[in-house]
C-alpha cells in the first residue's frame, strides 16, 4: 500500500512541477531578418513613391509622378538604431491581424501600402486616409519620417 502511495504522490508533485511552472512568453526576434516597404500610389496624374529598408540597412526610395513628368531614385543607410526603433515599434502578430485593402486609387485616390517580409513571415495592408490603422500608428509615423528625409525638394 505506501508503494501505491508513494507512486501517486510522486506522480501528482511530477505533473503539479510541470503544469504550474511560470512560462515564458515567446519573444518574436523582430530584429532578426525584416524587409520594409512602403509607400503610396494612385492619384488623378499618377503619383508613386516606395521605401524600401532591407536587412543590412540599406534603403531605396524611388519616387514618380507622371503630370509633372518627375522621377528619381535616392539610395541611403539607415541608422541601426533607427532599424532598431522601427522593429520596436512592429508587432508581427498584431500587423498579420490587419486586413486593410483599400483602393482609393480606383477613384483617382491615393492609397498607401505596408509590406513587412522575413524569412518564415510576409503580410502586406493598402489603406487610405479614412482607413483605421491605428494598431501601427508609431510604425507609420516613423516610416513617414524616414521617407520625407529622402524625397527631393
Amino acid at each position: 500500500m505506501k508503494q501505491i502511495y508513494l507512486i501517486v504522490t510522486l506522480s501528482a508533485l511530477t505533473f503539479s512541477y510541470y503544469s504550474c511552472g511560470e512560462e515564458t512568453p515567446e519573444k518574436i526576434d523582430a530584429t532578426e531578418n525584416f524587409t520594409i516597404h512602403f509607400g503610396s500610389f494612385g492619384g488623378l496624374c499618377g503619383f508613386s513613391d516606395s521605401l524600401s529598408i532591407m536587412t543590412d540597412l540599406a534603403m531605396t526610395y524611388d519616387h514618380a509622378e507622371f503630370c509633372t513628368n518627375t522621377e528619381y531614385d535616392k539610395e541611403a543607410m539607415l541608422s541601426a538604431t533607427e532599424y532598431d526603433e522601427l522593429m520596436d515599434l512592429f508587432s508581427p502578430s498584431q500587423f498579420s491581424g490587419m486586413t486593410n485593402n483599400s483602393c482609393a486609387r480606383c477613384v483617382d485616390g491615393l492609397d498607401t501600402f505596408l509590406h513587412i517580409e522575413g524569412d518564415d513571415y510576409s503580410h502586406r495592408i493598402v489603406y487610405d486616409q479614412d482607413n483605421e490603422v491605428s494598431e501601427i500608428s508609431g510604425l507609420i509615423s516613423k516610416l513617414n519620417e524616414i521617407r520625407e528625409g529622402l524625397k527631393q525638394d
